[in-house]
């Protein structure tokens, strides 16, 4: 078998495995699946010229950090357009998802309830919140009346 063989191998293994790098080089960044590929394209390349079949610790950090770098670069470019394509309107946000318009002048019920979500979810949070001050309410009247009933004992 050929080093350029045995490279293809270790190439194929990395890659399936999901391994970036060795566990001895902590300083270099885990990103498992385009490091694997770079790695794996790099140890194709350097198997075609050296005697010797290369393995992962010969693989150079600079390939690391760049397979790294530019994932985050990638990830960082698609959140910011996705990000500015949600962030213009509810408008746009309901159209990527397919959602059809509703006319407000409908008489189908289940329609009808489509309408109305926002200001039902206003209702709730207002109920949640008169809730929260019946609760307090409670909560301050008891202790005041225990610190009544502590003042009868003294």
């Amino acid at each position: 078998m050929s080093s350029r063989h045995v490279a293809l191998a270790v190439a194929v293994f990395v890659a399936l495995s999901g391994l970036s790098a060795p566990a001895a080089r902590a300083e270099e960044p885990s990103t498992p699946a385009v490091t694997a590929v770079l790695a794996g394209a790099w140890l194709y390349a350097r198997a075609a010229r050296s005697p010797v079949p290369p393995t992962l610790a010969d693989v150079p950090p600079a390939l690391w950090w760049g397979g790294a770098l530019g994932t985050l670069a990638v990830i960082m470019l698609v959140t910011l357009v996705q990000s500015l394509r949600l962030g213009s309107s509810g408008e746009a946000v309901a159209r990527m998802a397919g959602a059809l318009p509703v006319p407000p002048e409908t008489r189908d019920p289940l329609e009808r309830r489509l309408l109305n979500v926002v200001e039902e979810m206003v209702n709730m949070m207002m109920a949640f919140r008169a809730y929260e001050a019946s609760v307090a309410t409670f909560n301050a009247a008891k202790t005041m009346m225990l610190k009544t009933l502590e003042l009868g004992r003294v």
